[in-house]
């Protein structure tokens, strides 16, 4: 690639927005604090070029999290020749090195079940939106976990015939007593995006906004509300998905019966109801 595009970029910066602490219904077990301290620590010594650098171990800040993801995506196309590279990866490069590029930073709660590993605690990610400043077009959006690694990725296609797979991302304010059933007449608290696997799939790149009130705990995604029934048995996903046959009889259980159920991290899974307008 060309010698342009392997050098870092001045970052056109925006302030962190909701980043306010992520919360969740389900605790990581006990354990393994040995296990995550020694590998922060190894995070800490790599140098560029060992496997797994990245600049910002654990980064805080929005300029941070962006350095990693283009120093990973950078890196991923050093042996190309720009004029190789996709279309939309292109227009990625051209968009930061122009000085055009403007990022929205969100955090995004982890309630999947890979929030609890052994050495890594991945309680929720960052999701950087990278926005043309010059059009107000979202181009790019990337996700880095905790630890500083990037996630995912996903381009806006340059086809504007084709279906756009960027889509818009949920505003917190949309859980508010306008939007949201009559039923629920409480405050609204604790708003925050969130990333849920189950019945109802809120995908990183596309989370769900969750909130409570009146003390029970919501999600919403593209206007339907649900309710985690915090009250109910909670499963877990060892225990109804040890195995193939486990995990067919489970979504069985759970269709004859027309139940429905969301991970809520820590390998725990919730009962869930919709709730009617």
């Amino acid at each position: 690639m060309q010698k342009f595009l392997l050098a870092l970029v001045s970052l056109v910066l925006l302030s962190p927005t909701a980043l306010a602490q992520v919360w969740h219904l389900e605790d990581c077990p006990p354990g393994h604090a040995k296990e995550r301290l020694e590998f922060r620590e190894q995070l800490k010594e790599l140098e560029p070029g060992d496997r797994g650098y990245r600049p910002n171990p654990f980064p805080t800040t929005t300029d941070e999290v962006v350095e990693n993801f283009l120093t990973f995506h950078r890196r991923a196309y050093s042996d190309m020749a720009f004029e190789n590279l996709r279309p939309t990866d292109q227009r990625l490069f051209n968009l930061v090195d122009s000085g055009h590029a403007k990022y929205t930073l969100r955090r995004v709660a982890n309630w999947t079940p890979t929030r609890c590993r052994k050495r890594e605690r991945e309680d929720y990610f960052y999701v950087v939106q990278v926005i043309d400043s010059r059009t107000g077009v979202e181009v790019t959006r990337f996700a880095v976990d905790e630890e500083g690694d990037v996630a995912q990725l996903r381009h806006r296609y340059m086809d504007p015939a084709s279906e756009n797979d960027l889509t818009p991302m949920p505003d917190l304010r949309t859980a508010s007593p306008t939007n949201l059933p009559r039923g629920i007449s409480a405050p609204i608290k604790s708003r925050q995006y969130v990333n849920v696997w189950g019945s109802v799939r809120c995908g990183l790149l596309d989370p769900c906004v969750a909130f409570k009130a009146g003390g029970k705990t919501y999600f919403m995604k593209e206007g339907e509300v649900y309710k985690v029934e915090v009250n109910r048995r909670r499963m877990t996903v060892a225990g109804e998905m040890g195995s193939a046959a486990a995990k067919q009889a489970f979504f069985k259980r759970m269709n004859d019966r027309n139940e429905m159920f969301a991970s809520i991290g820590a390998g725990k899974l919730a009962y869930i109801s919709r709730v009617e307008p």
